[in-house]
């Protein structure tokens, strides 16, 4: 691709164009290669590439025009400023492969797609996990916020649609205790592995 007047080498699989239309983000096919890269539209330049040391991302979308949400292969969500593409803030705890990343409408809480099948919510005032749910049998491609709710697509091609409370409880370390939960497939409800303290 040819942007700034210079070929680059890497062959692009993405590109996600920001709510604005001023900057896009570029995704190289082979994701051992290169970070994705942002580039300025209007002036035809890059800004900068969106990974941290050797980690490989593997997916990048605009939050909104001023804000870029990233999931990577070793575990970590991280926001970036859309207009510099400097990191902002990273999520870390999970070393599981994560595959997408979403950002709810107020911008309060994260939302991660990972290898084992989990959806992570994180408080991004704090960059604190707030809770795990076990969404889906295979791993998780894809996560979206539709107004309050979370959709999540899993590698077999399931969707699911999930009303959650967004707002973290009171107290972190009771609701850590009781995750993670699981969706018990002969009543669609939510069930957890260990009972939740009173």
């Amino acid at each position: 691709y040819e942007l700034d007047g210079s070929a680059q080498s890497a062959d692009v699989r993405a590109l996600r164009v920001s709510p604005d239309g001023q900057r896009l983000i570029a995704m190289a096919k082979d994701k051992n290669t290169a970070g994705p890269v942002l580039w300025d539209v209007t002036d035809r330049r890059r800004l900068a590439t969106l990974s941290a040391g050797k980690d490989i991302v593997l997916a990048a979308r605009f939050v909104n025009p001023h804000r870029i949400a990233t999931a990577s292969r070793d575990g970590t969500a991280r926001l970036w400023d859309a207009r510099t593409g400097e990191l902002q803030r990273a999520f870390l705890g999970s070393s599981v492969v994560l595959f997408d990343a979403a950002v709810n409408p107020e911008e309060t809480i994260l939302a991660t797609a990972a290898l084992d099948g989990a959806l992570r919510f994180w408080d991004i005032e704090s960059a604190r996990l707030i809770w795990v749910l076990h969404a889906h049998r295979s791993f998780v491609n894809g996560v979206h916020f539709w107004g309050t709710d979370v959709v999540s697509r899993g590698y077999d091609g399931d969707l699911a649609r999930w009303s959650l409370p967004l707002t973290p409880p009171p107290d972190l370390a009771d609701l850590v205790s009781c995750l993670p939960r699981q969706l018990d497939e002969r009543t669609g409800a939510l069930v957890d592995d260990k009972p939740c303290p009173p």
